[in-house]
């Protein structure tokens, strides 16, 4: 009985020992999914870290260059009025010459007569 009573402790620790190493070994996977969550985790927040940095950078370099669009604009605004008012003057000029072309063919053809 003693031999019995003993293979049969025997093999409880037997088991008990399988299910420990089975379940350490389901613990360590899970350990090691979260190092590599965690990991991941450090990775984005660098990233995101360093996004930030170049948006503020970004944002920096854009202020002038947005001062400088409305200068721009406000130029273009300025040039186009002054096209314009010379291309007003042109359209009066060139009325007036076809208005003096009509006057110096009527003189023409007075002279002729």
């Amino acid at each position: 009985m003693t031999t019995a009573s003993g293979e049969r402790l025997q093999a409880i620790k037997q088991e008990l020992n399988e299910l420990l190493e089975a379940r350490i070994g389901d613990l360590m996977g899970a350990v090691q999914a979260t190092q590599e969550v965690t990991r991941q985790l450090i990775s984005t927040e660098e990233e995101i870290r360093r996004q930030t940095q170049l948006r503020g950078r970004l944002q920096a370099q854009l202020k002038p260059l947005s001062k400088r669009h409305n200068g721009l604009e406000s130029e273009t605004d300025e040039l186009q009025a002054r096209l314009d008012g010379v291309q007003g003057k042109v359209d009066h000029l060139a009325s007036l010459r076809d208005e003096l072309l009509g006057n110096l063919s009527n003189l023409k053809g007075e002279i002729d007569e």
